[in-house]
Formats: C-alpha cells, structure tokens, sequence
C-alpha cells in the first residue's frame, strides 16, 4: 500500500505537470485563433490575445468550440490529419478525434485543478493509482493511473505540436 506523502507527492507532480502542458497547448489554440482572425498583423494578433483571449475572457471550453469550428471550415484538410494520442477507437473524421482528445483533457484538467487528493484508506484504493475526489451531492474519485497520465501528457504535446506547426506555416 501506498504511503500518504508518496500519494500526495504524486498527486503533486500529476497537477504541476499537466496544468503546466495544458497552458501551453491552451496558448496554441489561442495562436490558431488569433491568427485566423488577425493574419499577418502581429499588433492585432497581440490584441485578440489580450482583449479576447487572455485569462477568464474566454473559457477553455469556448476557445476548442471557436477552435473546432475555424478548423473545420477554413482548415478541414490539415485537420482531418489528426492521430488521436489518448483514444483507440478512431472515428470516421479525424477531426472529431482531435476535438474529443481536447474535451478528455479539459475534463482531466478540471479534476486535477479542483478536486483533492483521495486518501481515505477505507476507499477502494487502486495500487499504482491517484485518486481526486469531489463532493458534490455525494463523493466521486476520479482515479488516474501512470500510463493514463503519460497517454495524456504526450496528447498534450502532440496537439500542441499539431497546432504550431499549421500556425507556422501561415
């Protein structure tokens, strides 16, 4: 059984890494987008980023639906390219793949940003897990194993990657 330092330690780590990966894929996005609507002019680029897309304007949520929908009607060629990092099951369009990665982690994120670590050892305690809890009407963990986190984290790279290299090529 896992210690208590060891759980948090990790729950630790998990957070820090992923949210951390998670800004700078949020960052691509938000490049694709002001770049969509800004062109070549890097001071209207630099205000749609400020203005529209800078913190608590425009959710994560909103920024993948305005994101999914310049894609699709402006860039479907490069986007139906996508290999999905986190799902095996790919589907007829490899767009909606990407924007079903994008939705797993904005879901992981919010676990990993509001809920806290499970350290009840009367819990089903998964070995080789950490478990985020939340209370709201009755108590859900939400349980995270290694290779899950690696699965997600290389998604968030690879997206992130994906994105940069369309935006460069404007």
């Amino acid at each position: 059984m896992e210690k208590f330092e060891d759980i948090h330690e990790k729950a630790s780590w998990f957070r820090g890494e992923f949210l951390n990966r998670m800004s700078w894929m949020e960052k691509s996005l938000d490049t694709y987008i002001a770049k969509h609507f800004s062109g070549d002019d890097v001071q209207k680029e630099k205000d749609i980023h400020l203005l529209f897309l800078g913190d608590n304007r425009v959710t994560m949520e909103n920024k993948k639906q305005i994101f999914h929908f310049l894609a699709e009607k402006y860039d479907n060629e490069w986007y139906e390219f996508y290999n999905s990092e986190i799902f095996d099951n790919a589907s007829k369009s490899k767009s909606i793949d990407l924007n079903k990665d994008i939705t797993e982690l904005i879901k992981i994120r919010n676990v990993l940003a509001h809920r806290i670590v499970e350290t009840n050892p009367v819990e089903d305690k998964r070995e080789g897990y950490v478990g985020f809890s939340t209370y709201k009407n009755t108590k859900e963990v939400t349980y995270i194993s290694d290779e899950q986190f690696i699965k997600m984290v290389n998604a968030m790279y690879s997206i992130t990657s994906y994105i940069d290299k369309r935006v460069l090529k404007w």
